[in-house]
């Protein structure tokens, strides 16, 4: 299997990522909200049938102290209970620079202080080149190695050949639709992880075809009061998916709230808005005409 990285949101061409025949989608926990996978983007790639790896990262070369272990888990833990990560899957840490045997013991401090933070949650991985990949899995300090693009950093040809990695980016940056990705080997188990979806809902959303969102309007038809009307608890229902508010005991106009309920409830991300106008500019054009 093959899988992409990048620290942009993915939400508007994960299309293209499956019909890029990827498995997998690697995104990033960061003080950097600009890098961070957000709850819906999360919940998007999941539906589409891919898996998420996070990895955190906010400097390429950080303080290898217990202290900055601590921080930078905390910050991880923060962000993956944000978008509903699950226990047990990977969380990565990155070191993406030239690292190299005299540094190992800063290394074994700061995935020291991670270590003890996460308290087994969460599994751990590491982000590195071939020294700091071998140096941990040996020490059973992480449960999966991410090798870094660099083969010219040390040990990264040696252990890349080993194939003890769970992934391996490619020396070569590509990009995908305007957006500049990395894309990586997969090793069998990666510490993979999908949000709010079962496994009939992602069968099901990535069937030629698949609308579940019109499925779901049609399953509720007749449901929803005219504007004006007293609301039904099912109308409070779909407008608590906008950021409308209060109904106040009148139906407003429903077809935007009832679109925003549509997409959410079936793991989609929507536009929270009650306004018919918010969706002139979402999503991507597409030949579908259910009617």
């Amino acid at each position: 299997m093959r899988a992409i990285d990048t620290n942009a949101n993915v939400i508007n061409i994960v299309d293209d990522i499956v019909t890029g025949n990827f498995g997998a989608v690697g995104r990033y926990y960061s003080s950097n909200t600009n890098k961070q996978l957000t709850a819906a983007e999360a919940k998007a790639i999941s539906v589409a049938g891919l898996k998420i790896f996070a990895v955190f990262e906010d400097v390429a070369k950080p303080d290898l102290s217990y202290n900055s272990g601590q921080r930078d888990a905390r910050i991880a833990l923060r962000q993956a209970a944000g978008v509903s990560q699950p226990a047990g899957s990977a969380i990565y840490f990155a070191l993406d620079y030239e690292f190299d045997t005299p540094d190992l013991d800063g290394v074994r401090d700061y995935f020291q202080g991670i270590k003890g933070t996460v308290a087994g949650r969460y599994k751990l991985g590491v982000y590195g080149d071939g020294v700091i990949c071998d140096a941990l899995l040996d020490e059973q300090v992480c449960d999966y190695a991410w090798l870094s693009a660099s083969r010219g950093f040390p040990g990264s040809k040696v252990f890349y050949k080993s194939k003890r990695w769970a992934l391996a980016q490619s020396p070569n940056y590509q990009s995908l639709h305007g957006l500049n990705i990395d894309i990586d080997e997969v090793n069998g188990d990666f510490g993979g992880f999908q949000v709010g979806v079962t496994p009939a809902l992602a069968a099901r959303a990535t069937a030629p075809g698949a609308t579940p969102w019109m499925d779901w309007m049609r399953q509720h038809r007749g449901e929803i009061q005219q504007t004006g009307a007293k609301p039904t608890p099912f109308t409070e229902e779909i407008f608590q998916h906008t950021t409308f508010g209060a109904l106040n005991g009148i139906t407003p106009s429903s077809c935007a709230a009832t679109v925003c309920a549509a997409l959410e409830l079936n793991g989609y991300s929507s536009t929270h808005s009650a306004a018919a106008v918010s969706y002139r500019s979402y999503g991507t054009s597409c030949t579908l005409q259910p009617g």
